[in-house]
């Protein structure tokens, strides 16, 4: 009786998360991440995934080098309420950081909150952050870039959102922290996407999915060294202070 109820559990969570996904995905554009045809399902964990979508985070790896996605579940009503409303819980989700056993990075740092809700228009994000975003970061170019394209690269999932501009205590800055341009929009960047698997935070110690297929349009990329690695590379090149080259 016990595996009949088991499978049974399994089996209405894919249902369940497909149904989910598939409204998400009409909303935001972010496709199905199936991670229910990879994963065998407790009864427990199916059923705390009933009421949950998928999104898509981009933490640092464990070496600092590039973006590696967590899959993260939140609330489906949530979820559904407004495209501004996602990207805020996307937005504070970064700020908590990835899941511990992970091993990935925050590069967000610490400290830091969101101000305010996120305002859309004609596929601009304008995300308003506490002075800690600024302030507590260690700074390098690298660093930079990890941090602010964590923050583009998750929100850009959302098929609303094309750029990101960012905004400290409600003012432009001209600059991050000496390296990256900061008062204009920034694009989705593929090239610094890891091309290791997703991780997934549905229980600790689960097995990652088996590809990294589900990355937005397929885009985890080569070295953003390599001129021309993705359609915004050579945008990208610009938003480098001049005082660098």
């Amino acid at each position: 009786m016990r595996k009949i109820v088991c499978i049974t559990a399994v089996c209405l969570i894919i249902i369940a998360a497909v149904a989910g996904c598939s409204i998400l995905r009409k909303l935001t554009g972010v496709d199905d991440v199936g991670i229910a045809s990879s994963i065998l399902l407790s009864e427990e964990v199916a059923g705390q995934l009933q009421d949950k979508v998928p999104i898509r985070l981009y933490f640092a790896d464990k070496e600092n080098e590039k973006l590696r996605i967590e899959i993260r579940y939140i609330p489906k009503s949530e979820a559904m309420k407004s495209v501004n409303n996602l990207a805020g819980i996307i937005v504070d989700e970064l700020i908590k950081g990835p899941v511990k056993t992970s091993l990935l990075n925050a590069p967000i740092p610490e400290g830091t909150s969101r101000i305010g809700s996120v305002k859309i228009e004609e596929g601009i994000a304008t995300v308003n952050l506490s002075k800690e975003f600024v302030e507590n970061h260690p700074g390098g170019k690298n660093a930079e870039q990890l941090t602010i394209f964590s923050i583009v690269n998750s929100l850009t999932e959302l098929k609303e959102i094309q750029k990101v501009r960012f905004t400290i205590e409600g003012q432009l800055r001209e600059d991050y922290k000496g390296s990256f341009k900061f008062d204009m929009p920034f694009p989705r960047t593929a090239s610094i996407i890891s091309r290791e698997a997703p991780v997934s935070n549905i229980i600790e110690n689960e097995p990652e999915a088996e590809e990294a297929s589900n990355i937005r349009s397929s885009d985890a990329g080569e070295d953003i060294s390599e001129a021309g690695s993705d359609e915004n590379s050579g945008e990208n090149d610009n938003l480098y202070l001049d005082i660098l080259n």
